[in-house]
């Protein structure tokens, strides 16, 4: 299976490798398209990284970007929607609608002043960004979900621990998305581990006893184990939060269940 699979990797590489660096000339958009498909296959998927990097992404983020982004009026409409921005000045929130919109333009140094200038704004621009999450696609309805929407989450990283505890709250959100991408954002986020902890946990412990893949409870699940599967790895947690880990293996949930004999088999 294993050399089958290698046999996939090595062939498709070789298909897109000639395009590289190509502009949108038929035979790129083919191999563009041949992407799509092959990204379906979960081996293929895990090394998406090496065919970025052999594709071109000065071709293929601007595609994928363009498809999917918001419009400025959707970004404007949600931070004056949200409860915390609707009471800011009406200048203030249409400079941060507009740095907001600008972390999706293709041009990368576009993106890179938008960054910073949300990072010079302070704290006040993180749950903004976070309310944005509600403007992404729903992971499975994009071929590449990771990316579609990973511009906030990136910016957000920037802001270092003083986001943590707003991303905690929004596990808390009523709307699967904004649950989705801050439990993805706190896996990648570096701080206390064991303030994160808890609120994953607390995401599983509030999952129905029975979920269907492709579903969002199921989605929710995974991407919160992927969250505290990275903090396992990198970080120390202390032993209350390890026991409350391990008594996972109690819950009804049989894809939760899984979760505490991962992360033992992770130390060893």
């Amino acid at each position: 299976m294993s050399r089958t699979l290698n046999c996939y990797f090595n062939t498709y590489s070789l298909i897109l490798t000639p395009f590289s660096g190509t502009i949108c000339t038929t035979k790129s958009i083919i191999s563009y398209f041949c992407l799509l498909i092959f990204m379906n296959n979960e081996f293929l998927r895990a090394n998406r990284v090496f065919f970025y990097s052999q594709t071109g992404d000065k071709f293929f983020r601007p595609v994928r970007v363009a498809a999917k982004r918001p419009s400025i009026e959707s970004v404007s409409f949600n931070i004056s929607s949200n409860a915390t921005t609707e009471q800011l000045d009406e200048a203030f929130k249409l400079r941060l609608s507009r740095f907001i919109y600008d972390l999706s333009d293709p041009d990368a140094e576009t993106r890179l002043e938008a960054t910073n200038a949300l990072v010079a704004i302070g704290e006040q621009a993180v749950v903004p960004l976070i309310s944005c999450f509600d403007l992404t696609p729903r992971p499975g309805l994009s071929q590449f979900p990771e990316e579609v929407g990973d511009e906030y989450a990136q910016a957000i990283l920037e802001f270092g621990e003083p986001a943590t505890s707003h991303l905690l709250k929004a596990l808390a959100d009523g709307r699967f998305i904004i649950k989705f991408r801050s439990a993805n954002t706190l896996g990648r986020t570096i701080s206390d581990p064991n303030l994160m902890i808890p609120g994953l946990i607390g995401v599983l412990d509030d999952s129905p006893p029975h979920t269907s893949y492709a579903t969002e409870a199921h989605d929710l699940i995974r991407e919160s184990e992927r969250a505290i599967t990275r903090i396992w790895r990198i970080s120390e947690i202390d032993l209350e939060n390890q026991r409350k880990l391990l008594a996972l293996s109690h819950h009804p949930n049989p894809f939760i269940r899984e979760v505490p004999s991962k992360l033992l088999e992770m130390s060893r």
